[in-house]
């Protein structure tokens, strides 16, 4: 089975998936790929990050970002 079945399959509801992996299942591939790069480059600011994102329509905030890349998020994965 391909990787993209299993990410695309049934998810273990008991880990909670935090704001930013929740809005990376959702996002087109060509998205994804731009905002997991712009959020692993530590020149890329949260507030910068933020204001892109919600110019695009995307509901996120720099505080958001910024647990994530701490990895104080729900998830504890700094990865998106």
């Amino acid at each position: 089975m391909a990787l993209s079945d299993l990410l695309a399959g049934p998810r273990d509801r008991r880990v909670p998936l935090c704001t930013i992996a929740k809005l990376s299942l959702s996002m087109p591939d060509e998205d994804l790929t731009a905002f997991a790069a712009a959020l692993a480059d530590e020149n890329t600011t949260a507030a910068f990050l933020a204001r892109v994102m919600r110019a695009e329509g995307y509901d996120i905030g720099e505080s958001t970002i910024r647990r994530h890349r701490r990895g104080d998020c729900r998830c504890g994965d700094v990865s998106a």
